[in-house]
């Protein structure tokens, strides 16, 4: 399965980590706006998985501000510095990567980072339904932001009775904003989200 945005029906059903919303226009990348979201249902595959959703300070100071510098971009998801230093020092799994110039105009936007390597010289991306283009030798500018877990969802785990539960936050009525939201971190399942 792969995430499926229906606005429609407005219930999102998402099985990958992914940006949902960003409250900025400027991501040529997407067509993301700030979203109410009325309910969570995390449908789990087994007992003791997961999921947590976070937000993001787009707007505050990133954790790491990487200047002009060369990079390719291969299998639509891997972001390499060629001058092979270790420049996403401080970046982790689960940052958001905000790639604000491109001499290529390729692929500026948000993205989840979903993997960084041992020397910091590559990180992948979680794009959802938003492929990088493959690029060689452009100079990207990149900054990094460090987000806040707005909410974790866990199944019971094993042991006397525990069994695969599916799990609801109800937000009510009138729901929850989230300007800038993504799913993260998913050990199995799905989540359905209803949006307003």
């Amino acid at each position: 399965m792969a995430n499926v945005y229906n606005a429609l029906s407005k219930m999102w059903v998402i099985d990958d980590d992914d940006i949902l919303s960003l409250k900025t226009k400027t991501d040529a990348n997407s067509a993301l706006l700030p979203v109410i979201v009325r309910m969570i249902r995390y449908v789990p595959a087994a007992t003791g998985q997961g999921v947590q959703f976070q937000t993001c300070n787009i707007n505050g100071t990133p954790t790491v501000d990487i200047a002009a510098d060369v990079y390719s971009v291969t299998n639509t998801y891997r972001i390499t510095d060629d001058s092979a230093g270790a420049v996403f020092n401080g970046a982790s799994v689960g940052d958001w990567a905000h790639i604000t110039t491109s001499s290529s105009g390729n692929n500026l936007g948000w993205y989840l980072i979903d993997a960084v390597d041992g020397s910091k010289q590559y990180i992948d991306v979680a794009y959802g339904t938003r492929p990088l283009t493959n690029d060689t030798n452009e100079t990207y500018t990149i900054k990094i932001y460090t987000p806040e877990t707005a909410l974790i969802i866990v199944s019971p785990t094993s042991g006397a009775g525990a069994e695969v539960v599916t799990e609801v936050v109800d937000f009510g009525s009138r729901g929850q904003c989230f300007e800038n939201l993504a799913m993260y971190g998913i050990s199995g399942g799905y989540a359905q989200i209803l949006i307003q």
